[in-house]
């Protein structure tokens, strides 16, 4: 099999680290980090905060919050409903980049599921 890189995005520093920390567990060593957004991120911890940065997807399903006006206290917005309430996509941006090289397809499928596993948007292209 050709040589593969999988890329994991993460919006916070300490959550790619984990994720670095974990694939070297599992014996990858051909790993980089790399901050891809303009600016670093907040260490926003998706691990322990699962709904950072996603505020109308979580405060949508709460009656009586903020975003819960003209007469839908009861019901659940839609996502739709949600990012037209709030302005658009408030959503983070993703910071930072996890680039892994991966030898076949068993090793990318096990990166993926361990990036994926904190948090990351992953994506894999041939080299």
């Amino acid at each position: 099999m050709q040589p593969t890189i999988v890329i994991g995005e993460f919006r916070s520093l300490d959550t790619a680290r984990l994720a670095i920390q974990k694939l070297h567990e599992h014996n990858f060593l051909d790993i980089s980090l790399r901050q891809i957004g303009p600016a670093p991120g907040n260490s926003l911890d998706s691990m322990t905060n699962a709904y950072a940065g996603e505020l109308p997807l979580f405060a949508r399903g709460v009656p009586g919050s903020d975003v819960a006006v003209e007469g839908k206290t009861e019901a659940l917005y839609s996502e739709e409903d949600a990012k037209e309430i709030m302005g658009g996509d408030v959503k983070a941006a993703n910071a930072y980049a996890v680039v892994v090289r991966v030898r076949d397809e068993s090793d990318r499928q096990l990166t993926k599921k361990i990036l994926t596993m904190y948090g990351a948007e992953t994506q894999y292209n041939k080299m």
